[in-house]
Formats: C-alpha cells, structure tokens, sequence
C-alpha cells in the first residue's frame, strides 16, 4: 500500500516538476553530459510509517527499514552493480541492495533494505556514492551520507492475571474488552526500567475522560522498575476505563508514545453472567459463573457438557472482531478451552455447530468454515479448514448447517453486488461431506435481501436429509418468507409468508412474523407463531417479540422461548397444558434433551 501511494505522489512530483524553471529542472534531470545528478525524495520506511530524510540526511531505526533514493528517469546501473554504489559502515552490515525501475511514472529507486535488525549496531552509516549516472549522462557529484542511530522504543504487555489471552498484543491497534464488575489486577511489563513516578502519573492522567463519580478505585503495586499491577476496584457497570501510560518515561529518559505505537488498552465494565442450567419443571438445577468478562453464548453439545462462547473485541472498527472460545460446563463453574488455528474472526457472520454424536464441530466465518474433533481440541490441536473464499473474492458463507445424519453440511453463499442488482442476489446452497467434498450444488435456491447489499446470515435448518427449512426474501417484494428446499428437485417454495428465524423442532415450527405497512416496507417482527407442520395448522400464538430462537426438551412438550422487553426474558412453555411454567430474566441459547440452559 505504501508503495502505491508513494507511486501515486511521485507521478503528481512529475507533472510538477515539468512546470519549472529550467534551472531546478537540471538539477534533478540530466539531459546533457555533465549535469548534476540527485535524487527528488529519499525516504525510510518501516511497517506503514514513511518519512523523508532530504532534510536532515539523519533517522532511528528500531525494526526492519528500507532506504529508498528516488530519481527521475533512469540509471546507467547494472543490477549486479547496484552493490558497488553504496558504502555501509561498519562493513559487516549486508542490506539487500535493488534498482527499481518504473516505465509508468518515469522513476528509478535505489533501495537498501534491512530485513533483520537485532543484530545490527547502534549506528549506522550508508554512503550513496558520487559518480552515479543517468542514461543522459548526469552523474551524481557528491556523495550522499545517512546516519541511522537505533532508536529505543519504550514497549508495554498488559494482561489480565486471572485469564494472560486477555491482553494488549491481539495485533489490534485498539483493544477494549468487555469485562465484569468484580475487582481486577492487570500485569504490565516495560522493557526497560521506568521512572515509577512518571508511570504512575500518566496512568492517572489516562482517566482524565473518566467522570469522576464513575471512577473506579485503582491502585498500583511495584514488583521491580519494570514490572508492576494496577488493581481495579469498586468498578461502575456501563463505564469504559483505559489503562495507559502515554508520556511515562524510562529511567534513561527514552519516552512511552502510546499513541504513536498505536497501542490503546481498556474495558468496559458490565455485570458478571452465569449459565443457569433449568429441567423440565422450570427449576434451576445448576449456575455456572463465568469468570473474568462477558462472553456471548451458542449452541450446547448433544450431552450438554460444552457449549460455544464468543469474546467480542472493540478495536474501533464497524465490527467487532470474535474470538470463538468452547466452554467446558462443570458442575457449578465453567472453563474456557481456546481454539488453536483460530485467533479473531472478523465481520458479522460466524458460529459454531456440533455433529449428532458431539465428536466433532464445525466454526465457521463469512470465508471459511473449520473442522474440529473434541478430543483434538480440548488437546490443543488445530482444526481443519474444509471449506474457504479468498479475502479478495466477493463470495460469502451466509451460515453451515450440519444434516441430521452428520453426512453433510449445507453451506449458504451469496456475492456482494450493487444493491439493485437483484438478480445477483440469490442464494446458492453447497452441499459438502464432513471432509470438505462437494456433494451437491442447488444454484439460485431463493433471493436474499440486505438493506445495503452487504452479506448478512440467515437462519435454517435441516428437516431430513432431502429438506432443508430456511428465511430467505421475495425478489418481488422484498419481503421475508419461510422456504423449504427440496435438494433433490433443487426447488424451493415458499411455506410460511411474512415470516423470519425458523425453528425446527421435531415436526413443530416456531417462526417469527414479520408486519409490514400498507406500501409493504418492512415495519417490524411480531409474534410467534406455533406450526404444526403435519397439517400446516397454527397451533399457538406466542404473544410478544420473539427473539432468534426457540429450544425444547426430549419430546418436543417443553419448549423455551425469549422475548425482549424491557430485558430478554426466557420463558419455559409447556405445549400440552398451554401453560407458562417459568420466567426468567435472561437469554436462552441452547437445551439437550433433559435441561435449558440460559445466560443471566
């Protein structure tokens, strides 16, 4: 990206540099033998920072670099030559020495590039040698010296001591978690001795955006002049406390530029949660606490003993990054497994699902979907991506759902197009085998609407192993409907009208209804509405706005549904007597055939 913009601007130095005077144009073009070569831009480029040199000749280093002299027009170089042009002190240093040429723009650029820097001195000399010529005949009549010194960046690590994966190097420039209420002690490491007043006064001064009768107690425990813990303590829920020390210096006076590093570390405070386990009578038979921060929480194993958890990272971005998590369900208390080969998952669609027998998953992400055996996981081994997209390609996976014989995974995909290309907007299913293999492609199964053409999840699942039941939109109209997919006549039609987020439970439907205005815009969901799908009778009106989805318990009698109102509400339903058991505050998100369970 650095060079293409830098390509960028040396075309607008060109147009500019036609328009001289004749003088400046013979300083840096040679037409006649003689003239006076020099390069128009040296510039020093580490990571996405690049900076001129022209004035001063002089920079820091601290990581990998590059030395670029730009010059218009072409060099009379060999590329086997190039190496004689420069003398580097000390003389043990041995940079990539390359010519560059650009046709397009019109530029040659010497560049010397330094891959590996630990090992290099704190000083450094390059010298471009005088005598270098243009195919005009210029020649460059002094040399040019640059002098490098190694620069000493103040670095921190923060992390969480009760959970280190909580911490400042996620490679996000910003980092804001969402953390719980009870007190907490972050470890903070410098690489090099601090001054402990100065550390302490720009910790303070990071609160400065903090109201004061939010602010939390904080406190700071010395270990050495590198290491310390700050400790939080009496913490408001819904306030947001960063941890900085922007300006703290070392003892040898080199200074911590946060801002510049673009490490910005913080949390926000909510109330601690835990998952309540509750039988068929609507009674709690278990809380798990879940210790340390708020995770979002889906689909329990078949045996009940895990279930998928989700960390959302505030980066600053439009959406934020997840980090899926398998959470161990014990007895009053939880334990989180991390995935390896997965680190954040970006974007607005992702899951998890579990195969019947709960020996494996899949995660899956708008590009790619991973398979996991248990047993590998919980050992630490990777997953298995088996199916993908490149980043560069504008196909997406809009949700994979796994059949109910194990043997296949349906796998949504849509394409981003412009928003009224409508035709380019309808769903094709990829059938795949656990290893990856297509097994069957249904192209245009049905049209998928997205208020600004971006790719959005659906929600489906499988009746049999030929139907698959799914929201999908009209292409007519916009509007939502219930679909089911034949795979085998590659047909889908339309069974519920007006309605969203299916849930198949045994031969019961449970769908939310979606109300529109006269016009038929989209106004917003409704009830829920009970189907019987043996003979297509409504069997139940479920009053209220029903969330995402509805569980039941072996038999398919006791249900559990959310609706929001002033909070999400988890209602335990028995169908049989048409009666309300329970109510809880609180969301539900899975069940196994003998309990719900439910996040509070």
């Amino acid at each position: 990206m650095i060079k293409r913009w830098t390509a960028i601007v040396l075309a607008f130095l060109l147009v500019f540099l036609a328009g001289c005077s004749k003088t400046l144009e013979t300083e840096t073009v040679g037409s006649e033998a003689g003239e006076e070569l020099k390069p128009f831009m040296i510039t020093m480029t580490s990571g996405n920072r690049e900076i001129s040199l022209m004035e001063e000749f002089k920079g820091t280093f601290d990581k990998p670099f590059q030395l670029n002299y730009w010059f218009n027009g072409t060099l009379d170089l060999e590329k086997d030559a190039v190496g004689d042009c420069f003398n580097i002190s000390p003389d043990s240093i041995k940079p990539e020495i390359s010519i560059i040429s650009n046709e397009e723009i019109g530029t040659t650029r010497l560049c010397a590039e330094f891959s590996h820097t630990q090992d290099l001195p704190d000083e450094i000399n390059i010298v471009l040698k005088a005598g270098i010529a243009d195919d005009k005949g210029a020649k460059l009549k002094e040399d040019i010296s640059i002098a490098l010194k190694r620069e000493k960046l103040v670095e921190t690590h923060i992390s969480l001591r009760n959970d280190p994966t909580i911490n400042s190097d996620t490679g996000f420039d910003f980092n804001t978690y969402i953390l719980d209420e009870k007190d907490k002690y972050f470890d903070i490491s410098f690489n090099m001795p601090m001054n402990r007043e100065s550390v302490e006064q720009a910790f303070i001064d990071g609160f400065r955006y903090v109201p004061e009768e939010f602010m939390a107690k904080v406190e700071v425990d010395w270990k050495d002049d590198s290491n310390l813990t700050v400790i939080f303590k009496n913490m408001n829920v819904g306030q947001s406390y960063p941890i900085s020390f922007n300006g703290a210096k070392a003892i040898t006076g080199e200074e911590y530029k946060e801002f510049e590093l673009n490490k910005v570390f913080g949390f926000l405070v909510q109330n601690s949660r835990k998952i309540s386990k509750v039988d068929g009578k609507g009674n709690i038979v278990s809380d798990m606490p879940i210790e340390d921060e708020i995770l979002e929480l889906d689909e329990i194993s078949p045996d009940g003993r895990y279930a998928f958890a989700y960390r959302m990272l505030d980066t600053g971005g439009d959406f934020y990054p997840i980090k899926p998590i398998l959470l161990e369900l014990k007895d009053r208390t939880t334990e989180k497994h991390y995935l390896k080969g997965i680190d954040y998952i970006k974007g607005v669609i992702f899951g998890a699902k579990w195969f019947p027998d709960g020996k494996d998953f899949i995660i899956y992400s708008s590009k790619q979907i991973w398979h996991y055996s248990l047993e590998e996981a919980l050992s630490g081994k990777p997953g298995k991506i088996i199916f993908q997209y490149s980043p560069s390609e504008m196909d997406y996976i809009l949700g994979a759902e796994i059949s109910p014989d194990g043997n296949q995974i349906a796998v949504f995909k849509s394409e981003y197009k412009y928003l009224d290309d409508k035709e380019n907007k309808r769903i094709d299913i990829y059938c795949i085998d656990p290893n990856g293999n297509n097994i069957d492609t249904i192209e245009g199964a049905f049209y998928h609407s997205s208020s600004d053409g971006f790719a959005i999840p659906l929600k489906y699942d499988w009746k049999d192993k030929n139907t698959i039941i799914s929201e999908g939109y009209s292409q007519e109209n916009d509007e939502v409907n219930i679909y089911s997919i034949d795979l085998k006549d590659k047909k889908a039609s339309i069974i519920v009208e007006h309605a969203s987020n299916p849930s198949l439970l045994g031969d019961i439907l449970i769908v939310r209804k979606a109300e529109y205005d006269k016009e038929g815009h989209y106004m917003a969901y409704g009830d829920g509405h009970v189907i019987n799908m043996k003979n297509n009778n409504i069997e139940d009106v479920i009053a209220g706005n029903l969330s995402y989805s509805v569980y039941s318990l072996e038999g398919n009698n006791i249900i559990a549904y959310e609706l929001y109102e002033d909070y999400y509400n988890t209602y335990i339903y028995d169908r049989t007597k048409d009666k309300i058991i329970k109510k809880y505050q609180g969301m539900i998100f899975g069940s196994d055939k003998e309990y719900f369970y439910i996040v509070r």
